[in-house]
């Protein structure tokens, strides 16, 4: 049997990549609403919640938001 991987190549912008990169980073908070205008993202709204059973999430939440470089 021949397997073979479609590979699709596709441009990605300077603030694109920005954004890949906060989706990537916030693993303990919610991206809620992105505003996209002229085919550019404009907003994006962040989630967190404070658990306050599990107080650990919302302090990997904070500290995972300011690792993340400003657009």
């Amino acid at each position: 049997m021949d397997t073979k991987k479609i590979r699709v190549l596709r441009e990605v912008t300077e603030r694109q990549d920005s954004l890949l990169k906060i989706l990537d980073a916030v693993n303990y908070a919610k991206i809620e609403n992105i505003t996209i205008k002229d085919g550019q993202i404009r907003t994006l709204e962040v989630r967190l919640l404070l658990d306050f059973d599990r107080p650990e999430e919302f302090k990997k939440a904070i500290e995972e938001l300011k690792t993340i470089p400003l657009l």
